[in-house]
C-alpha cells in the first residue's frame, strides 16, 4: 500500500508555482505557508494528509489563475495586466503566434536578422514612396473650385513635329466665355521676377510678382485677410499683397490703402492681404498686380492673336464635358487666330505639377515628374519583393527543420487552416517587426533623402489616416506574401511520412522554386544595376558634348540703366561683352518665315535671337559660311540677318548666302511687324537649350543693341575680383537694387538637374537591391553549406582541395546569376532605349554597360557566397562526420 508523502507533493506544488512568471522565490513561500496553515488545520479537522493537501491546494486555486491576481495584488492600479498575457486587443492565438516567432528569432538570430533586415529595407523604402507620392498628389487640392478649373495648352503641328505651350493666345479668354456657355469664368496669369518692390529704403528683388486678370481671386482660393477678392484687382494700380510682404514692408501696421512701388516709378496702393501662398501650389508669388499693365511695361497688345505671353486658365460649369468644350474652344481659336496648324488641350489643374512637361511654362516653378514617380515607386516595390523572396527562400529552405512541429501539431488535432494561420502569424510578425526597423532607418536617412531629393519630407506625415493606413497595409501584405508559399508548403506535410522521416520527396520541386526566386531576384537587381549605369554613362556625354559654344566664365546679367555696359567694358578683367540674348534661354515664340521657293503648306518654326556683333567673340560661336554682324557695316542693323546650319538646311539645298528672307514676328508693341532681311552668314549649329531638344532652325538679327541681357566673359584668374568690380560698378548705376548675376554655365547644368537626382536616387535604390539581394544569397549559401556539411567531409577526406570545395559550392550560385542577366539585361536595354528617346542627343550604350553589369553582378554575387564557402572548405572533416 501506498503512503503519501506530504512534504514530496508540496515540493512538486511549488515546482508548479515557479513556472509562473508573476511569482517570485518570496511569493512562493508566501504561499506555501498559507497552504501548509490550511493543511494543518484540515488535518485536526480529523482529515487525512492527502485529502487535506487536495482540498487545500483547490482551495488557493490553479497556479496560473494565481499568477495575474498575485501580479495584482502588488501593483498600485488593480486593473494591471501581466506582461505576459497578451493585451486585450490581440487574440490569444495570435499572441501565441507572436510568442513562438520571437523564440525563433533567438534561437535563429543569423537567419532572422536576414529576414527583418530585409524587410526593413523593403518597407523603409516602400514608405518613402507613400510619403512621396502622398507629397506630389497633395499639390493644388487645397482650391475650392479644384475639379473644374483647366489649364489651356496651346499644340502646333508642323510637318515634323507637335510642340507643345503652356500659353494661349492673350485674346483667348475673352472670346471663349463670351461665345461658349460652359465657360464660367477664364484668368490670364504669368510672373516677373525683375521689376523689385520698394518702400523708402526697404526693397526687395527676390519676391515673385503675379500678373493677372480680376478673377484671379475667384478662381482660385487663397483665403483674404482684408480686402474683397471680387474687386481686389479692379484698379489699374491695385496690388494684392502675401501676408510675409505686408509684414515685410509694413511691419504691425495696416497695409491696406496704403503705396508700394513696384519696378522703378509706378506705386500700387494695397487693396488686400492674403494668407501665403501654401507649399503645395504650382501658382507661387507674394503679390499680384492688375494684368492691364503690362500693356504699358510689355506692350502687349490684348486683342492681337499672334501674342502669347500668359498661361490661360479657365472654370467650367460642373456639366460640362471638358472633351466637348476643348473642341468649341479649337474651333474658336483656329477661327479667330485664322490658322489651320493650332488648337488646343484641356489640363487639370490637378494634373499640372506632375504633368507638365510644356514650352515656356512658369518660370518660378519647378514641376513634378509622374514617370520619375512612377519609377522610383516601382523601385521600391521590387526592393519589398526582393525581401519577400528571401523569406520564401530561407522559410522553406529550412523547412526540414520545422517539420516534425508540424507534424506533431497535425497528429494533436491541428487543422491545415490552423497550420497554415500559425505560419502566415509568424511571417506578419517579422514584417511588423521589419516596420518598426523601418521607420529608425527612415527617420536616420529621410534628411540626407531630402536633401539628394530637393523634397521636405517628413515622418510625422505618417500620421494621416489614410497613409497610416496604407503603411500598415503595406506591411500586412508584405507579411502576408513572404509567408504565403512557406505556410502553404508546410501545412501539406503529411503527418505520417514526417514523423518517420520520409516527407522529403518534394524536395526537388523545392529546389527549382529556390532556384527561379534566386534568379528572380538577380534579374531585378541587374535591371537596376544596369538602368544606373547607362543613365550615368548619357549624363557623362551630356557634359562632355561639346555645345558649339563656350559658356565657361561668361557672367549673364540684366542691364537697368544707360551706360552699365560701358563701364564694365572699360574694365581689362572684362574680356568681351554682349548684349544679346544667352545661351541656356529658351526663345520666347517662333516667328513665321518665308522665302522664294518656300512650300506654302510648310509650317517649320524658326526661332529668333536677339544678339550684336559681339556675340561671336563673347559666346566663342564658328561661322560656317559668309560672315556675321559688322559695326562699320550700318545696314547690318536692318537688313542682314544670320541663320544657323539647321535653318539653311530648312531653306533648301545650296547657298543661303544671299536669299532674301521675310520674317514676321511681334513688335515692342505687341503687333506683328514683317520685315525682309538678306541673309549675310550661316553660324554653325550650337544649343541653345538643354540637349533634350533638337538644335532648331534660328534667325539672328541685330536690332540695334536693344537687348536687355548683358553677357560678359571673364578672365578666369581672379574671378572674385572680376565679381566685386562688377557688383561695384552696378550698384554705382543703380544704388537701390541688388546685383543679380548668373554664370551661363550654371543655367546649362541646370537643364540636367532633375536627371542627376534621378541618377543618384536610382543609384541608391540600385545599392539596397543590390544589398537585399546578396542578403538572401548568403543566408542561402550557409543553409546549403550546412545541409552539405557531411558531403564536404567526405569530399576533403577523398581528396578534395579546399579551392576545388569552394568552387563546387559557389558554381550553382554562378549560374543562377547568369541567368537572371541573360533576362535583365535585354529589358534593361528595352528600357534605357525609351528614357533616352527624351532626348535628342543621346549616347549610345554599346555593349559595355551590359559587360559591366554583369561582371559587377557575378562578382558580388560570388563574394557573397565565398565566404561561407571557405568557411565550409576549411573546417575539419573529423568533425562533421561525427556529427552524424
Amino acid at each position: 500500500m501506498n503512503t503519501f508523502d506530504l512534504e514530496h507533493a508540496i515540493a512538486e506544488w511549488k515546482i508548479t508555482l515557479r513556472r509562473n512568471p508573476a511569482l517570485e522565490d518570496g511569493h512562493v513561500a508566501e504561499l506555501e505557508a498559507c497552504l501548509r496553515d490550511e493543511i494543518e488545520e484540515l488535518v485536526g479537522q480529523g482529515a487525512a494528509p492527502e485529502e487535506a493537501f487536495l482540498k487545500a491546494v483547490s482551495a488557493m486555486g490553479r497556479a496560473a489563475d494565481a499568477g495575474p491576481e498575485f501580479y495584482k495584488a502588488h501593483r498600485s492600479r488593480r486593473s494591471a495586466r501581466p506582461s505576459w498575457q497578451p493585451p486585450r486587443f490581440i487574440p490569444s492565438l495570435f499572441w501565441s503566434y507572436i510568442q513562438v516567432a520571437l523564440r525563433k528569432i533567438k534561437r535563429q538570430k543569423g537567419y532572422s536578422f536576414i529576414n527583418i533586415a530585409s524587410l526593413a529595407i523593403g518597407l523603409a523604402c516602400s514608405v518613402l514612396m507613400m510619403l512621396w507620392v502622398r507629397e506630389e498628389l497633395s499639390f493644388d487640392r487645397f482650391h475650392a473650385n479644384r475639379d473644374s478649373i483647366f489649364r489651356l495648352i496651346t499644340e502646333t503641328r508642323n510637318e515634323t513635329a507637335i510642340t507643345l505651350d503652356a500659353r494661349a493666345p492673350t485674346p483667348l479668354g475673352p472670346v471663349i466665355k463670351s461665345e461658349i456657355p460652359e465657360v464660367v469664368d477664364f484668368c490670364r496669369y504669368r510672373t516677373n521676377k525683375t521689376y523689385g518692390i520698394r518702400l523708402g529704403d526697404k526693397s526687395s528683388f527676390d519676391d515673385v510678382i503675379g500678373i493677372a486678370d480680376p478673377s484671379f481671386f475667384t478662381m482660385f482660393t487663397f483665403p483674404f485677410l482684408k480686402g474683397d477678392p471680387k474687386t481686389a484687382l479692379e484698379g489699374p494700380r491695385s496690388i494684392v499683397v502675401t501676408e510675409s510682404l505686408a509684414r515685410k514692408f509694413f511691419g504691425d501696421e495696416d497695409p491696406m490703402g496704403k503705396a508700394l512701388q513696384v519696378g522703378f516709378r509706378d506705386l500700387y496702393t494695397v487693396t488686400g492681404v492674403i494668407r501665403d501662398v501654401p507649399e503645395k501650389s504650382h501658382l507661387h508669388f507674394a503679390c499680384v498686380i492688375p494684368i492691364v499693365n503690362m500693356r504699358e511695361y510689355h506692350h502687349v497688345d490684348f486683342e492681337n492673336w499672334n501674342s502669347m505671353f500668359f498661361n490661360c486658365y479657365v472654370r467650367l460649369t460642373p456639366q460640362a464635358v471638358a472633351s466637348e468644350v476643348i473642341t468649341k474652344m479649337s474651333g474658336s481659336l483656329a477661327k479667330s487666330a485664322k490658322k489651320t496648324n493650332i488648337a488646343l488641350r484641356f489640363q487639370p489643374l490637378k494634373d499640372i505639377h506632375l504633368k507638365s512637361d510644356f514650352a515656356f511654362d512658369l518660370d518660378n516653378y519647378a514641376p513634378g515628374s509622374a514617370s520619375t514617380l512612377t519609377l522610383f515607386s516601382i523601385a521600391a516595390a521590387a526592393i519589398l519583393l526582393l525581401a519577400c523572396i528571401n523569406f520564401m527562400n530561407l522559410a522553406t529552405a529550412r523547412s526540414a527543420n520545422r517539420a516534425k512541429e508540424v507534424g506533431l501539431r497535425k497528429v494533436t488535432g491541428a487543422r491545415r487552416s490552423d497550420i497554415v494561420r500559425q505560419f502566415l502569424g509568424e511571417s506578419v510578425v517579422l514584417s511588423f517587426l521589419g516596420l518598426g526597423l523601418a521607420l529608425l532607418l527612415l527617420w536616420a536617412v529621410l534628411p540626407l533623402f531630402n536633401g539628394l531629393a530637393g523634397k521636405q519630407l517628413a515622418l510625422a506625415r505618417l500620421f494621416d489616416p489614410g497613409l497610416l493606413a496604407a503603411v500598415l497595409g503595406v506591411t500586412l501584405f508584405a507579411g502576408l506574401l513572404a509567408g504565403s508559399y512557406p505556410a502553404f508548403y508546410l501545412a501539406a506535410f503529411e503527418p505520417a511520412r514526417v514523423l518517420k522521416g520520409t516527407f522529403f520527396g518534394g524536395e526537388q520541386g523545392q529546389a527549382v522554386l529556390r532556384k527561379s526566386l534566386v534568379v528572380l531576384q538577380f534579374t531585378l537587381t541587374v535591371f537596376f544595376v544596369m538602368g544606373t549605369i547607362i543613365v550615368d554613362k548619357q549624363l557623362r556625354f551630356i557634359r562632355a558634348k561639346n555645345l558649339g559654344i563656350d559658356t565657361h566664365q561668361v557672367v549673364t546679367t540684366l542691364l537697368r540703366a544707360d551706360g552699365q555696359k560701358e563701364a564694365v567694358l572699360a574694365d581689362s578683367r572684362i574680356l568681351s561683352g554682349s548684349q544679346s540674348m544667352p545661351p541656356g534661354l529658351a526663345p520666347r515664340a517662333a516667328i513665321e518665315v518665308s522665302w522664294e521657293g518656300k512650300n506654302p503648306e510648310d509650317f517649320t518654326p524658326f526661332f529668333p535671337v536677339i544678339v550684336d556683333p559681339d556675340y561671336l567673340k563673347t559666346f566663342r560661336a564658328e561661322m560656317a559660311e559668309g560672315r556675321f554682324f559688322a559695326r562699320e557695316t550700318a545696314s547690318d542693323r536692318k537688313e542682314a540677318v544670320v541663320v544657323n546650319e539647321t535653318a539653311a538646311r530648312a531653306m533648301g539645298a545650296g547657298t543661303q548666302i544671299g536669299k532674301r528672307l521675310t520674317v514676321t514676328a511681334m513688335s515692342m508693341q505687341g503687333g506683328t511687324e514683317t520685315n525682309t532681311y538678306t541673309v549675310v552668314g550661316v553660324m554653325k549649329d550650337f544649343h541653345q537649350t538643354s540637349l533634350r531638344q533638337a538644335i532648331e532652325p534660328m534667325v539672328f538679327t541685330w536690332n540695334g543693341d536693344e537687348g536687355p541681357w548683358l553677357n560678359v566673359r571673364i578672365n578666369p584668374s581672379g574671378i572674385a575680383d572680376t565679381m566685386k568690380f562688377l557688383e561695384k560698378t552696378w550698384k554705382s548705376f543703380v544704388p537701390g537694387y541688388p546685383f543679380t548675376f548668373e554664370f551661363l554655365d550654371d543655367r546649362v547644368d541646370a537643364f540636367y538637374k532633375q536627371d542627376r537626382r534621378t541618377r543618384s536616387i536610382l543609384g541608391v535604390f540600385t545599392v539596397l537591391a543590390l544589398f537585399t539581394a546578396c542578403l538572401g544569397l548568403i543566408g542561402l549559401a550557409s543553409f546549403i553549406a550546412e545541409k552539405k556539411t557531411k558531403e564536404i567531409g567526405i569530399r576533403k577526406v577523398l581528396g578534395a582541395s579546399a579551392r576545388g570545395l569552394v568552387l563546387m559550392q559557389t558554381r550553382e550560385f554562378l549560374g543562377w546569376v547568369l541567368v537572371a542577366n541573360a533576362v535583365a539585361l535585354p529589358a534593361a536595354y528595352l528600357a534605357a532605349g525609351r528614357w533616352l528617346q527624351g532626348f535628342a542627343y543621346r549616347v549610345d550604350p554599346g555593349v559595355a554597360p551590359a559587360l559591366l553589369a554583369a561582371a559587377f553582378s557575378l562578382i558580388v554575387a560570388f563574394l557573397s557566397v565565398a565566404y561561407k564557402a571557405v568557411q565550409a572548405a576549411r573546417a575539419n572533416p573529423i568533425d562533421s562526420l561525427r556529427s552524424e
